[in-house]
């Protein structure tokens, strides 16, 4: 997973990373039991090309290909993973004012289909709660999570190391970071002073970021 895909997570532009994602449909279980997106082959160049041959499909290009089949009255078989996932995120996220959902509102009111409902938990829009209850998700959220703290643990880390823990935030964004801190060391040092992890000390030199004992958290 890139650094664009784990960002694009708590951005606003949720939707895209949504469906950016390789549909369900495209995934196949390999001899050992994992799943694996589908690759395209390797094609002889001496050897005609089959047009149908192409890379794995995104939700969102699996459902236009869907859709625009209809329109033009091509035979075409219908993707019911990516219908699943662009409905519930067009139609009911929009209406949901809660975290959680009912699998029988999920049902009754927007006749979701179990195996419709078994597509979002695979896609990472729906985590069980309990039983006939889903938290609504962020697909790779935990991903993110781990390399946010990581890298916040690694700018911590380089700041006490310094002398008197305090360091000018002008030299600092010269250090590199270990590979922990995948957003960047600007990234990390925003989250340190706005949430107070750092005190901000206005100096001749510029801002100096200082950790004491009263910002341990």
């Amino acid at each position: 997973m890139n650094v664009t895909t784990i960002v694009a997570i708590f951005s606003e532009d949720f939707n895209s990373h949504v469906l950016g994602r390789i549909c369900p449909c495209q995934v196949v279980t390999n001899t050992e039991g994992r799943q694996e997106d589908l690759q395209p082959p390797t094609i002889n160049k001496q050897s005609p090309v089959n047009s149908s041959i192409s890379k794995a499909l995104t939700i969102k290009k699996c459902h236009e290909q869907f859709s625009h089949s209809n329109k033009t009255g091509k035979e075409c078989i219908v993707c019911l993973q990516s219908r699943a996932a662009v409905r519930f995120i067009y139609e009911v996220m929009p209406m949901i004012q809660d975290v959680s959902v009912d699998k029988e509102v999920l049902k009754i009111k927007y006749k979701f289909s179990e195996e419709d409902i078994r597509t979002l938990m695979n896609i990472g829009l729906l985590v069980v709660r309990s039983v006939g209850s889903y938290w609504l998700s962020f697909p790779n959220a935990g991903e993110f999570m781990k390399h946010f703290l990581k890298g916040r643990a690694a700018l911590l880390r380089l700041i006490k190391k310094c002398k008197f823990s305090e360091i000018l935030q002008s030299e600092l964004e010269k250090r590199q970071l270990d590979k922990a801190a995948k957003f960047g060391i600007q990234y990390h040092i925003h989250d340190l002073i706005g949430g107070d992890f750092v005190d901000c000390v206005e100096s001749t030199s510029g801002t100096l970021l200082r950790f004491t004992a009263a910002n341990e958290k």
